[in-house]
């Protein structure tokens, strides 16, 4: 390397360029490079896609640009195994191929934390193990996520006691993540730190408080909703949105639900799809996109959200939806939006010798609208401005 031919050029590269000689650096040009940022790995995946003809979920794209770390060569390498694992590239095959947790997952997991709830949050820990995510990336993503919320709040002035826990959090895993020992259990001890915060008489957060802050921070990153639309939009609302309420109608479902009604409940809800889309029920779009019918029965349908402001939204119009569909296909249907978390705390207590009969509902019918209340409890009365 002393005296080179003028027509060779050594290109060295290293990721420890403080062990390379001050001798050999003062006689090279240095170029520093910087991990790529994730969205423009995620543009780029997206048009890679589009070139090549790969069908593909956003939130799949999304995660396998978090999951590369900067690195477009590992996004390409994961982008190219799982193209040809599936016709279409979607969250559910990257998780069943890469271990890697979802920001549905985090809140779960950080919902659980905030209701106190041990069972539910050693259970989301062990799922989110299973799925065989690395403990250092675990921890990035929880510490990435917990900070934007703690953002949010101080945005949004939400509980003082609630920012300070989620600050704690964050310092918690922080330090965990400088003192992890990788040859010890990591997820011991992270669950450890997580089920310290459970019942903490530091950090206790009224009700009303936790309601808001799931709310508010659930359907303002999943869903951009105008309150005096919402409250406008409703004015036929008939319903006393309740958990009793909700509680009836996925009784009254089980009652002759059967595997026939759940075909031709879900061919006449695919053409109400295609309807909405054709008719441009703006209203319904995000409704329709997130949510998929589970259990139906001749007089009842259940469906799953894919998060809570869905079922808030789905269930505020839920009126409207009934409506429209039953006057198109000449059925009595009567809906119900339940998110997944729902769906699984029911299946805990069901069996398959358990006798349904048909509850009454007549106490949950309002024909003064409820969509006041439901924006209040939704976002709270100092954020609610109604013109």
């Amino acid at each position: 390397m002393e005296e080179p031919p003028a027509n060779v050029i050594f290109i060295l590269a290293t990721t420890e360029i403080q062990k390379v000689p001050i001798t050999v650096l003062s006689r090279c040009q240095r170029f520093d490079f910087q991990r790529i940022d994730r969205n423009l790995i995620y543009q780029n995946l997206s048009d890679i896609c589009s070139k090549e003809q790969i069908e593909y979920e956003e939130e799949a794209l999304h995660e396998i640009s978090y999951l590369s770390d900067g690195c477009m060569r590992d996004a390409l390498s994961i982008l190219d195994q799982l193209s040809k694992v599936s016709d279409k590239v979607t969250l559910d095959v990257l998780k069943n191929n890469y271990g890697t947790v979802t920001a549905d997952d985090i809140d779960l997991l950080y919902k659980a934390i905030l209701k106190n709830n041990l069972d539910d949050l050693v259970a989301i820990v062990g799922k989110i193990k299973e799925s065989g995510i690395d403990i250092k990336v675990l921890i990035d993503k929880l510490l990435d996520n917990f900070i934007e919320k703690a953002v949010k709040m101080k945005r949004e002035n939400v509980s003082n006691n609630a920012f300070r826990q989620l600050k704690k959090l964050i310092d918690s895993l922080n330090n965990l993540l400088n003192k992890i020992n990788y040859n010890s259990n990591g997820y011991l001890l992270l669950e450890l730190e997580l089920i310290s915060f459970i019942n903490d008489e530091d950090n206790q957060i009224s009700n009303r408080d936790i309601n808001q802050i799931i709310s508010r921070e659930i359907i303002l990153s999943d869903v951009k909703i105008d309150v005096n639309q919402m409250i406008k939009d409703n004015s036929s609302q008939v319903y006393k949105i309740c958990k009793e309420f909700q509680d009836i109608r996925v009784n009254n479902t089980f009652v002759d639900a059967n595997k026939d009604e759940k075909l031709k409940a879900g061919e006449a809800w695919k053409k109400f799809s295609t309807y909405v889309k054709d008719n441009n029920l703006t209203e319904f779009f995000s409704i329709m996109k997130s949510s998929t019918l589970q259990v139906a029965s001749p007089s009842n349908i259940i469906f799953l959200t894919s998060s809570e402001s869905i079922k808030v939204v789905g269930n505020s119009k839920l009126y409207d939806l009934e409506s429209k569909f039953n006057s198109l296909y000449n059925t009595n249907y009567k809906f119900i939006f339940i998110t997944k978390d729902d769906w699984d705390l029911f299946m805990k207590n069901y069996t398959k010798d358990k006798k349904f009969t048909i509850m009454d509902e007549t106490d949950y019918i309002d024909n003064n609208t409820n969509s006041v209340k439901l924006a209040e409890d939704i976002f709270g009365n100092d954020k609610l401005n109604i013109e």
